[in-house]
């Protein structure tokens, strides 16, 4: 009846709003299902990186030295097992890049859900944010997987495992590919860290208006602020690798696995369900009175009569013209 077709002018507001929450309750729904995507790709993501890390640290354990003294015998064997993690760091990033493209409809139905009160402008550096994150995690997989490729083929070339190739200096060409290989990591190590930081700034923006709006669950705003402090303490461990690398490599893998594998995923699994719920309801309802009650009933037979009162008196003015 209250189509674009007809008088807008002669709609109630009540009519009109119902009209704009249907509209993007197809959207809500969908945003709903991809953070399930999301999720599951992230879990995936996770699973492929550590285990291809862990595979190199296996692999560098078995030969006394460090890397610190540039010990041949532990640069052949570090070197082995960077072969071998190949295909599953390539992969992982790939799912990675996935799990956060899937993640920018969510973040912008997220969004949409909180400036239901009014626009706000704190709520477009959520969306913002995970865009620029995004496009950080699309760079670094294309810069990986060259860099990959091509040190795993320069490491199979004879002359790297033959240390009596040496210079006056004891220094063997596999010496000299180590410290390339570190210094091409060590340009973009922040660069590519930043997506922590980008993470946690949506995550702790979209906590606050949570808080103020109360659109969601505020239990899912304290999860989101402690997958923000993870992705902060994940950016410290990264940019420290340096300081003590086999101490902050480690931490940094177990951070990954409980932020990437478990907490985001949860948090997105909730995100989905109170979006799904905002979609059935056909719009947003502070969160104090979206269960069942007598709150609840009351503000439904509220808006049914509106509605019904809105019929009535269009109809009446349609009469009369």
């Amino acid at each position: 009846v209250y189509s674009r077709a007809a008088c807008p002018d002669l709609q109630p507001p009540c009519v009109r709003s119902c009209i704009a929450m249907a509209r993007g309750a197809g959207s809500l729904y969908a945003a709903a299902n991809l953070c399930l995507i999301s999720a599951i790709l992230w879990v995936i993501s996770t699973a492929l990186l550590v285990t291809a890390h862990e595979t190199e640290w296996v692999e560098a354990r078995k030969a006394p030295g460090g890397v610190e003294n540039l010990d041949q015998s532990a640069l052949e064997h570090r070197w082995h097992g960077r072969r071998q993690r190949q295909g599953l760091l390539v992969s992982g990033m790939f799912f990675s890049c996935f799990a956060w493209i899937t993640l920018l409809s969510p973040a912008r139905s997220l969004a949409k859900v909180l400036d239901a009160q009014g626009p706000k402008s704190a709520s477009n550096a959520i969306f913002i944010v995970f865009v620029v994150a995004a496009a950080l995690t699309v760079v670094e997989f294309t810069a990986e997987a060259g860099l990959s490729s091509t040190s795993d083929w320069i490491s199979r070339w004879p002359e790297m495992m033959d240390e009596h190739n040496a210079t006056a200096y004891h220094f063997a060409a596999l010496q000299s590919l180590e410290i390339s290989y570190i210094m091409v990591h060590s340009r973009t190590l922040w660069l590519y860290a930043m997506d922590r930081l980008l993470f946690a700034t949506g995550i702790v923006v979209a906590s606050c208006l949570t808080y103020s709006t109360k659109q969601l669950s505020p239990g899912h705003a304290h999860l989101g602020l402690f997958a923000a402090f993870l992705a902060v303490l994940g950016f410290s461990f990264e940019v420290s690798r340096f300081v003590d690398w086999e101490v902050f490599v480690e931490a940094g893998l177990a951070l990954q696995a409980l932020l990437d594998g478990v907490v985001l995923p949860i948090w997105l699994v909730w995100l989905g369900w109170q979006l799904r719920g905002v979609s059935d309801r056909g719009g947003a309802v502070p969160y104090e009175r979206q269960g069942g009650g007598a709150a609840s009933t009351r503000q439904q037979e509220r808006s049914t009569a509106e509605l019904g009162m809105g019929v009535e008196v269009t109809t009446g003015v349609e009469q009369r013209a």
